[in-house]
């Protein structure tokens, strides 16, 4: 790869991502070219970058933030995650019109963005891959040949759209009489989400955990393993708890994930960051091929401070022609925390409004996207900020972590910080039981979340303590709210 030198860098993207990626950049003498939508005026991240231009249409507009990029000066394009982060079709508009993209090549992004695609490249690979198939948009199956690859799969299966991403375009079917009704509910929504309706069938593991192994790939396609994550707290197959290393694992069974997410990453000459995701069987000590993520994760902080890297400036420095190796020396363990404007009762609804009340814990790293004042809509996607502990061991991680998110001041905005503070003190946590299932099928939700008053009660009453003002204590019982909203 020729080298190229990036002196301007334009981040499609927003919120606490654009903010994130805006810091390293800044590190490194890098001018910052911000886009928003014209109902994000306020937003912090427009403010800390050097150039902010207001988007006629969408963040899914690929050839208005190119243009936009140009009218900036901008050399390369950052498109952190989501939105167009997967998209090949927008990575090759970018080469094309001779900017940088700062991620791996268009022809990668193809290859493993189609899930279909990315489980052939993985056996070929040799990464041990679940029973399935696939069913194609132009060449359905016979329904009685549906049923029989079905039945020799075995009960629950998961289908997945091919093109599907981010905990969207799955269901999981338990019974073979509603196999035709999930299949049609999950084409129409792959068709509405993603224009295709191809559809992938794979055996589902309902006790699995969600382990990842994180990759960089130099400018000469050549991988190295970076650590790997436990992402197996989700709702809605989307994480809500990260932690760095994965827990109880065998030494074997780690030096077999990472061999296989490089084998696979190797095979199609991987470049820049991303992660080959697993289902682990702990019963049985063995994982299986989920997918890759041709980009930088949500959970990448976890990473980052148990392996001293920063991923940002590594992805930037890869994307100007950087072909050395890594070495993964990952020490002690962190753990983040996401948190999303929600009720934390278990239905999951997000919430919007204005922010009034905001404050952050000391002692830990925090990405976060508002502050005081800002507005929380309802058209983007509900991640407010990502609280990260880290600790020597596990244990030390944890209650770093819980306590910091019982001192994180966030209202009227109710989040799920409740939630999350609940399952770090949850037994199936402390000893490393979870799995992907857990949250919607064995978590007891509090019946009665408290209203936002408490927490500014309990603002009020930390604040008064630590001035030592003792005429405050007889709401000492206010300490059991903290960190509620």
């Amino acid at each position: 790869m020729h080298k190229r030198e990036i002196r301007t860098l334009l981040v499609a993207n927003r919120g606490e991502i654009a903010r994130r990626i805006f810091r390293t950049a800044r590190r490194l003498g890098i001018r910052t070219v911000a886009i928003y939508d014209k109902e994000e005026k306020g937003a912090l991240y427009i403010k800390e970058a050097d150039l902010a231009l207001e988007l006629s249409g969408s963040f899914l507009d690929g050839e208005e933030i190119v243009d936009l990029a140009k009218q900036a000066g901008a050399d390369a394009i950052h498109p952190g995650y989501g939105f167009l982060s997967e998209k090949s079709s927008f990575a090759e508009l970018v080469e094309k019109e001779g900017l940088i993209f700062v991620g791996p090549s268009p022809q990668s992004i193809a290859e493993m963005g189609d899930k279909a695609r990315a489980r052939t490249l993985a056996a070929k690979a040799g990464v041990p891959v679940l029973p399935g198939f696939k069913i194609n948009e132009e060449e359905p199956l016979m329904r009685e040949e549906l049923f029989a690859r079905s039945r020799e799969i075995g009960f629950p299966l998961l289908l997945k759209s091919s093109a599907g991403g981010g905990g969207k375009g799955m269901r999981i079917v338990y019974h073979e009489e509603h196999l035709l009704g999930q299949l049609e509910s999950l084409r129409e929504e792959s068709l509405r989400l993603f224009r295709s309706a191809n559809i992938v069938v794979e055996r589902f593991l309902p006790n699995a955990r969600h382990i990842e192994v994180q990759l960089l790939g130099n400018s000469k396609g050549k991988n190295f393993a970076i650590g790997d994550r436990d992402c197996s707290l989700q709702r809605f197959q989307q994480k809500i708890i990260e932690e760095a290393p994965a827990p109880k694992l065998s030494a074997a069974t780690r030096q077999a994930l990472h061999e296989a997410a490089v084998s696979l990453a190797d095979s199609i000459a991987y470049q820049n960051a991303g992660t080959i995701e697993f289902l682990y069987d702990p019963s049985r000590e063995s994982f299986y091929f989920l997918e890759m993520n041709t980009r930088l994760q949500v959970e990448h902080p976890v990473t980052e401070l148990t392996s001293g890297l920063d991923l940002v400036e590594e992805q930037l420095k890869i994307a100007m022609g950087y072909s050395g190796r890594y070495e993964s020396s990952c020490r002690g363990h962190a753990i983040e925390a996401r948190i999303c404007a929600e009720h934390p009762d278990g239905s999951f609804r997000p919430t919007t409004g204005t922010v009034l009340l905001y404050e952050e814990p000391l002692g830990v790293r925090v990405d976060s996207g508002i502050g005081y004042k800002s507005v929380v809509l309802s058209k983007f996607d509900n991640l407010l900020a990502k609280v990260v502990a880290y600790g020597d061991n596990r244990m030390e991680a944890t209650i770093k972590l819980r306590d910091a998110l019982q001192h994180f001041y966030i209202a009227p905005v109710q989040t799920n910080i409740p939630l999350l503070v609940d399952l770090l003190s949850s037994t199936v946590f402390e000893h490393a039981q979870m799995h992907t299932r857990y949250i919607s099928e064995q978590f007891a939700f509090r019946e009665n979340p408290l209203p936002p008053f408490a927490l500014a009660a309990a603002l009020y009453y930390d604040r008064e303590k630590k001035e030592k003002e003792s005429y405050f204590g007889l709401l000492a019982n206010f300490e059991l709210y903290r960190g509620l909203s």
